[in-house]
């Protein structure tokens, strides 16, 4: 028996542990063209700057300049529930309002995708005076095959090491890894393979199945990938993204977007990718990554103080949001 794992950018319905694919939602909204914005979203966008300086306080407080510290503590920040207005956050594009200007305070209401999420590391980088902006990637999708067995030929070790390896999202890698603990529990065997197709939407092809945000710091390159958690290099041949040398199957391709950005940004940041820089030693990002959440786990009484201060600024922002006419194309 043969059961499909898709790798998904979308909620996941861990109940089930099936269908988690990495093809995304369409990126597309209804504001590409200049609009004067309304007086509700003029609101919204003054007091989410608020709530964005206040967030970066944290980062002055921390002494958190590199963008690959700001990144990792705002993860950490995002998933446990700190900033969002019920302390808890859903990976879901279903009640987002896709306007270019408020798409990062979509994450106060507790839901989001990839591009409410890769918005709002964005206005905090450039708030903190880090050159930041989104980027629209694509990639192929991945089907991810589980085979049940009745005799065992990989351990559960192995079967654990599969998935850190090939599985990309991090919402994927946890439904797989708590199926490998229900077959461990039960004594029961699988394996696991993958196949990866070409998108076969034209649209999503050209501009992109999926967003990250891009950063440059100090003469280095950053491509951070909040709600993947994945921090990616680029392979200046190709010029694709991947997240270590042995994920040659699971390549982006990196495609400037007006997703979020100006078109002064769109420029800006065409610029740059026609001459990247180089990345940060994967040796100095990883004790980077790992020094942040260490400070983040001995620091939650400060995270608790700040998601009570701006519980007000939460409600207020979800408040206006929810009158504001969603998007009909915006997916899930």
């Amino acid at each position: 028996m043969e059961n499909k794992f898709h790798q998904s950018y979308n909620e996941i319905n861990y109940s089930r542990c099936d269908k988690i694919s990495n093809s995304v939602s369409p990126i597309v909204h209804d504001d590409i063209k200049t609009k004067p914005a309304t007086k509700d979203i003029d609101e919204i966008v003054t007091i989410y700057h608020q709530f964005i300086k206040n967030y970066n306080q944290i980062n002055i407080e921390f002494e958190l300049n590199n963008p690959i510290q700001i990144y990792t503590m705002f993860n950490c920040l995002l998933y446990d529930g700190y900033l969002s207005k019920d302390k808890g956050f859903q990976f879901s594009g279903a009640e987002a309002r896709d306007k270019c200007a408020i798409l990062g305070a979509n994450i106060i209401m507790g839901k989001g995708v990839c591009r409410h999420i890769s918005s709002t590391l964005k206005d905090i980088l450039i708030d903190y005076g880090i050159e930041a902006c989104n980027l629209g990637c694509y990639s192929k999708i991945l089907t991810i095959s589980v085979t049940k067995l009745k005799n065992q030929k990989y351990s559960y070790i192995e079967l654990r090491e599969w998935v850190k390896k090939n599985v990309i999202d991090e919402r994927a890698c946890r439904s797989l890894y708590d199926y490998i603990d229900e077959l461990e529990k039960q004594k029961k065997y699988a394996k696991f393979s993958y196949s990866l197709e070409d998108e076969m939407n034209s649209v999503k092809k050209w501009i992109g199945n999926h967003i990250i945000c891009y950063s440059r710091y100090n003469g280095q390159d950053y491509y951070l990938d909040p709600s993947q958690i994945r921090i990616y290099r680029l392979n200046h041949k190709s010029k694709t993204l991947f997240d270590n040398q042995e994920d040659g199957d699971l390549e982006f391709r990196i495609i400037p977007t007006l997703y979020s950005n100006s078109l002064k940004e769109l420029m800006k940041m065409s610029n740059k990718l026609l001459r990247p820089n180089p990345s940060l030693p994967i040796e100095e990002e990883q004790k980077l990554v790992m020094d942040t959440k260490l400070l983040y786990g001995q620091n939650v009484d400060i995270f608790e103080q700040f998601y009570n201060d701006n519980h007000e600024i939460y409600n207020e922002i979800s408040n206006r949001l929810v009158k504001i006419k969603k998007n009909k194309f915006a997916t899930e």
